[in-house]
């Protein structure tokens, strides 16, 4: 009878083990954390355990918490209530952005902190250093490059002598010799050769009134005599190009500069088949 209670206990105890329970034999906690990837931890693992989303956390070990992005960790203390990503604490007045995930708390913990567009939970930006990008980092309002602060970021409000484009991108209004801003916040000259990308809402013959914006949002120069075939991307192409097709865009020009050629309906500028 022994014998086939110690059996019992043996198996019960492995079946336990492998749905992820927990158990104690005298004061010595078994294994009972299984993580993403297979490995076993301990309930006391002083470490977030990344179990997923859909993993066991307080189910096999009542004394953890899971947080938005799957890890299982100790709760933080009240003196460090906010928890980073991988299941880390920290304190509010933390100088350093922790990243908390795109769902992860962050005002409602720590309600002197802000919570950046890409999950990061940072404190607010000084008087002389107002302009926040994505990342929680902090810019004087005169910094000469661009800053992405997304399309949810603040940019004039903080800054009101400086233009957010459509990207997302605060910048210095462009100077009066290179009056050409792209997507990006960057500027170029009217007569720079190269096509610039200022999204299909950038200004381009509006400061660059010799300039085209195609479909795409390219602002480029109008094409030369010999090649007068543009391209979507504003590149130029001879009516005579080796390329039997050249993708033009709806919107396009095709046999009003190439006469051997039609545009097709999806917007290609083909050659003629004699």
């Amino acid at each position: 009878m022994k014998k086939i209670v110690v059996g019992i206990c043996f198996v019960l105890f492995f079946i336990a083990i492998a749905m992820g329970g927990f158990y104690k034999f005298g004061a010595i906690p078994f294994v009972a954390l299984k993580d993403y990837y297979g490995e076993w931890y301990s309930c006391n693992e002083t470490e977030g355990v990344f179990v997923s989303a859909q993993g066991l956390c307080s189910e096999v070990c009542p004394n953890r918490v899971k947080n938005d992005n799957g890890y299982c960790a100790l709760p933080c203390s009240a003196n460090k209530p906010l928890m980073d990503d991988k299941g880390e604490c920290y304190s509010c007045d933390e100088r350093e952005r922790i990243d908390v995930g795109k769902d992860g708390k962050c005002t409602e913990v720590c309600p002197d902190r802000i919570k950046t567009e890409d999950g990061y939970c940072v404190l607010p930006c000084s008087a002389n250093k107002p302009l926040m990008d994505e990342d929680g980092k902090c810019y004087s309002c005169n910094e000469t490059k661009s800053i992405y602060v997304g399309k949810d970021g603040q940019c004039t409000e903080v800054c009101p002598e400086r233009i957010k484009t459509d990207a997302g991108y605060c910048a210095l209004p462009c100077p009066a010799y290179e009056t050409l801003m792209s997507e990006k916040g960057y500027c170029s000259s009217c007569d720079e050769i190269e096509s610039i990308y200022v999204g299909k809402d950038g200004k381009c013959t509006e400061v660059c009134p010799d300039r085209i914006k195609t479909e795409e949002g390219y602002c480029v120069l109008p094409c030369p005599a010999d090649k007068p075939l543009k391209n979507k991307w504003g590149a130029c192409w001879s009516c005579d190009s080796e390329f039997y097709s050249i993708c033009v865009g709806k919107d396009g020009l095709c046999t009003e500069v190439c006469p051997n050629r039609v545009k097709t309906e999806d917007g290609y500028c083909v050659v003629i088949l004699k």
